[in-house]
């Protein structure tokens, strides 16, 4: 081995740490900015909850009002869902937040007289994909901790495929340890 094959292979393995590197640091970055999103939507939410207490009852435009409301409740718990399946949101968060839909599906908490969670749910849930459908009747129904043990209901595991020479390896996020010294072992050991 020459003092150029070495310096190749150096070279090789610094790239590719500056690469997981850069790829774990993209990627909490990216989390934190959907978790952040949805907070901030959550609260945009909140604040039209209470616009619609003051309107007033039996009228097209609340009811009209009610509508959207539940619409885009529904439309970021369903965004939500997603971003967990792509694990862009850690399941502690994930699950707290699950929690709490249980607890107002369960109290039949109303947004504003006559107009309770369950009607809303009932409202726009046909809007939405099956899959998304399934998972909420599941928390619903066996608690949030459950479904999320539940395998069916799995997140997706974002994957790095790196090709060195003939070798083609696979790195799951979170990035395994293991697998990166067992990776790296490989990549300096001589061939025989």
């Amino acid at each position: 081995m020459t003092i150029h094959d070495l310096a190749v292979i150096i070279t090789g393995f610094l790239t590719l740490i500056v690469l997981f590197m850069t790829h774990i640091n993209t990627r909490r970055l990216k989390v934190a900015d959907v978790i952040s999103d949805n907070y901030r939507r959550f609260d945009l939410l909140l604040s039209e909850r209470a616009r619609l207490v003051e309107l007033e009852a039996n009228t097209k435009t609340r009811e009209k009002q009610i509508k959207l409301f539940y619409i885009r409740f529904w439309n970021l718990q369903s965004d939500q869902f997603n971003f967990w399946l792509q694990g862009l949101i850690p399941e502690r968060n994930y699950l707290s937040w699950l929690k709490v839909r249980q607890q107002e599906y369960e109290l039949d908490v109303e947004i504003a007289p006559d107009t309770s969670f369950r009607k809303g749910w009932d409202m726009v849930k046909k809007d939405h994909e099956e899959e998304f459908q399934k998972f909420m009747e599941s928390v619903f129904e066996k608690g949030p901790q459950k479904t999320l043990e539940d395998k069916k209901w799995r997140p997706k595991r974002i994957t790095l495929y790196l090709n060195t020479g003939s070798a083609k390896i696979l790195a799951g996020y979170p990035l395994n340890a293991g697998q990166f010294k067992s990776f790296i072992r490989r990549m300096i050991k001589p061939k025989e």
